[in-house]
């Protein structure tokens, strides 16, 4: 009931975008759900045309393929995929999941059998025919994400949960003078998952508005909304920001010895906009020492539309390729770099969280 629950949300907030498709052919890579631009992998990508349509020609991840030709059905779904070497059949769930592809290649016949009984957990089945004679064999993918329009972006399998006493040894004669100490040995416990698997995709889609700042005299630059908390120009220290919050007699909300001697201070509303969007629910944190220090802070775009929120994150990546302030991305995540600040902006259910933090990212999966 959950999962149907779902579906026809999705269909609710996808319904301007789908609108204007004519081809589904995203669906064939079991992304069905609004109007797909691109499905980026780690070896390539997978464009659309605004009409839903497969582009051969810029489509990196299929560049193995001289030709590729799409058979679809009365609604615009591929079922039928011919290349230079192999033709492909395709079957699906009522809600549009890949439920069955059968590969032909010569005279041999591969199956690949998708069940979705224990969503968001998936049994692959693979059916290979060799010389009429079936072998299987089962897969069950059960560490698998979907973004917020209910695509596959994560398929994985977790493994099996493992230990494994690892054996140190410290040459202590480098740290200390004393000639009689040697070594200093220890063992610790490692875990670790035996036979883990994941393979991470982003699916980027359309959004048929067109973006651009507003003539506000409050419209934000991103890089200056992190490097002066607030918008105050008022620095990082919080004896500053108190000051000014007091001097200007904001509305605020001040928490002191929050966690371990921090300070937290919110301030729910703002009179700044980004791109024309509203900014609230500011907060500002900070270890509470001679000198502040680990300071975080971060802020709301607001942003009603599941559909709008992800063009417009989408608008923000292709705006800084451009502008070459794009340091990583994922599905939900963008870092964005300038020579003087770094920004982060992830996907909420609110919008986009805007975050100011002095740590490099290393791995957001």
């Amino acid at each position: 009931m959950k999962r149907v629950f779902f579906i026809f949300i999705m269909t609710i907030l996808c319904s301007t975008t789908v609108a204007q498709q004519k081809y589904h052919d995203a669906a064939m890579f079991n992304a069905p759900n609004g109007n797909v631009k691109y499905i980026e992998y780690e070896d390539g990508r997978i464009f659309f045309a605004e009409d839903g349509s497969l582009v051969k020609e810029e489509s990196s991840y299929l560049s193995q393929y001289s030709a590729y030709d799409i058979t679809r059905d009365s609604d615009g779904y591929p079922i039928e995929v011919t290349t230079d070497s192999d033709k492909t059949l395709i079957e699906y769930t009522e809600d549009m999941r890949v439920r069955k592809r059968t590969i032909i290649i010569g005279g041999e016949k591969l199956i690949y059998a998708y069940d979705y009984k224990e969503f968001p957990k998936v049994t692959m089945t693979r059916i290979e025919y060799i010389d009429d004679i079936p072998k299987t064999k089962e897969t069950i993918y059960d560490m698998n994400e979907f973004d917020a329009q209910g695509n596959w972006i994560k398929k994985g399998i977790q493994g099996i949960k493992r230990e494994k006493q690892v054996t140190h040894v410290e040459n202590l004669n480098l740290l200390h003078t004393d000639p009689i100490a040697k070594q200093y040995v220890w063992t610790s416990t490692e875990r670790y998952y035996e036979g883990r698997e994941e393979q991470n995709r982003i699916v980027s889609y359309r959004y048929n508005k067109e973006f651009k700042r507003s003539d506000s005299p409050n419209e934000i630059n991103i890089f200056y909304s992190v490097a002066h908390p607030f918008f105050f120009n008022a620095g990082w220290s919080s004896k500053g920001i108190k000051k000014h919050i007091k001097t200007n007699k904001i509305e605020h909300e001040l928490k002191e010895n929050v966690g371990w001697k921090e300070i937290e201070i919110l301030i729910p509303e703002s009179d700044k906009v980004f791109f024309g969007y509203p900014i609230g629910n500011m907060q500002y944190r900070c270890k509470k020492s001679g000198d502040d220090y680990y300071p975080y802070y971060r802020f709301y775009i607001y942003i009603d539309n599941i559909a709008e929120r992800d063009g417009f994150f989408e608008y923000i990546v292709e705006d800084a390729k451009k502008h070459e302030t794009l340091q990583e991305q994922t599905s939900n995540k963008i870092y964005l770099v300038s020579s003087l600040f770094s920004v982060y902006l992830v996907k909420s259910p609110y919008g986009i969280e805007v975050r100011r933090t002095d740590h490099t990212p290393v791995d957001w999966r």
